[in-house]
């Protein structure tokens, strides 16, 4: 992640136990083990993958279907403002080396308001799923229970939490306009 000029700005948090997902009750994920159960119904424990895999299919993961779909066929009537960012990240992925390598001449010809077109997004998705897995080593936890926990966003302002979004499936964030509406509160 190159957060660059907005280094001062962004506090970046790393979980690798699940303790603040699960102080702030954010969703385990579709199976998740009840570990204090795990012992007396151990069969409820199901392989890590086989959970993300369900979960990307949209299994106990509201809305990821909808947005896996959408970064295949793309949004023409989003304007420039759907696209630009899709185009930085791959141009960006590929300065850092990261496959499929994108040049700007593959955005030559396209109007720039032209919106978001069929398979951009899928296309940045894959590269950042292939770095992911290149990576896997130094980027997945360490705990297999934590594939598919979400999280949220969360804006604090003098230690209390003023906007809450939590996290229900893959792919499901935060709307950034309520985000950034309630950083300039």
């Amino acid at each position: 992640l190159d957060i660059g000029k907005y280094k001062d700005m962004v506090t970046l948090v790393a979980d690798p136990t699940g303790v603040v997902t699960d102080t702030l009750n954010c969703y385990r994920g579709w199976l998740a083990v009840d570990k204090a159960h795990a012992a007396r119904w151990p069969a409820t424990d199901v392989n890590p993958y086989v959970k993300l895999f369900g979960m990307i299919f949209g299994l106990g993961s509201p809305g990821t279907i909808e947005k896996v779909v959408y970064g295949y066929v793309g949004n023409e009537e989003g304007g420039a403002s759907s696209r630009q960012w899709v185009i930085e990240a791959l141009l960006q992925g590929t300065e850092k080396g990261r496959y499929p390598k994108i040049t700007a001449e593959a955005f030559d010809g396209v109007p720039a308001d032209s919106g978001l077109r069929p398979f951009e997004l899928a296309t940045l998705r894959a590269q950042t799923g292939v770095h992911i897995v290149l990576n896997w080593g130094k980027l997945g936890p360490k705990d297999g229970d934590l594939f598919t926990r979400m999280g949220g966003t969360f804006v604090f302002r003098g230690g209390e939490c003023i906007y809450a979004y939590f996290d229900e499936g893959i792919l499901t964030y935060a709307p950034i306009d309520e985000v950034v509406s309630a950083a300039e509160m």
